[in-house]
């Protein structure tokens, strides 16, 4: 055989193997498009956390969903707070539950401030399915309600979201401005990471944007990124600190889920929200 006859054959087994190369990534990009809701909010997980009612010491309130348990937030009142009391509002990551909120909301609650922990559709006892915008529409509808009680200093809620909770927390300060918020191994944007896995970012339907969210929003916001993150890229929060008008960088040692030190992450925390909402 010839070296001209060779030349076409393997030319064509290259182009061959790149076609099914091709097919086979948009597959799994169909597939990726397809299964990311359960990607990014993998709410099977905590599930087995999930108490069968709530505690005597919160409030349940619900956003009816027709055919379907209704939406929840959990309302713990300030304990022996000066009337109206300020209020801090917790948004969790992706694989917990307002159930692991409840010694940190106990906590704050003993300090002097209401706290509100909307849950997420499709998580612990509510219905619906979850995506950015019902979930943002919720939480924001969980806060009109807040507003209207007489023992609620609507000039002081506060924000304190975890990892995509950080994501969730941005997007309502844009409806909802805070007096302060907290950010906790926080992600610049969803989207950014989806690369990392061969998928393209404009594919995916909840990048939840804090990246742009920021920059629009006034609040003093304290940005709290972990150095040996296995989850959120170290650059994030460097993006954060620099889209926030009036952001402070809080670096602190550990991982996504388990800081080195819990009482030096806890104690700024603490500082920054006695600070902005107990004694602005």
């Amino acid at each position: 055989m010839s070296t001209t006859t060779r030349k076409p054959n393997i030319a064509r087994r290259v182009a061959r193997i790149a076609g099914i190369l091709v097919v086979v990534w948009l597959l799994g990009l169909a597939t990726a498009w397809m299964l990311q809701g359960r990607l990014i909010f993998p709410r099977w997980l905590p599930a087995p956390r999930a108490l069968e009612s709530a505690p005597s010491d919160v409030e349940v309130w619900e956003i009816p969903i027709k055919g379907d348990a209704p939406v929840e937030a959990w309302f713990m009142p300030a304990v022996n707070a000066q009337k109206p009391a300020p209020v801090v509002i917790l948004t969790h990551g992706n694989a917990e539950i307002i159930d692991d909120d409840l010694f940190n909301a106990r906590e704050w609650s003993h300090q002097g401030l209401h706290v509100l922990m909307p849950e997420y559709r499709g998580y612990g006892r509510s219905g619906g399915q979850p995506g950015q915008d019902v979930i943002v529409s919720d939480v924001c509808e969980f806060i009109d309600r807040l507003k209207t009680r007489d023992d609620v200093d609507s000039d002081r809620i506060g924000m304190i979201g975890r990892s995509i909770g950080c994501g969730v927390a941005s997007q309502v300060a844009l409806k909802h401005p805070p007096a302060a918020m907290v950010l906790i191994v926080p992600p610049a944007r969803i989207d950014s990471m989806a690369w990392s896995f061969g998928f393209p970012s404009f594919l995916v339907e909840h990048p939840f944007r804090s990246d742009l969210a920021l920059p629009l929003i006034d609040a003093p916001i304290l940005i709290v990124p972990r150095d040996r993150d296995e989850i959120i890229p170290e650059s994030h929060a460097g993006i954060l600190h620099e889209a926030a008008p009036n952001g402070q960088l809080f670096p602190v040692g550990g991982t996504h889920n388990t800081p080195d030190v819990p009482g030096i992450e806890e104690r700024a925390i603490a500082s920054f929200i006695n600070e902005h909402l107990l004694n602005p």
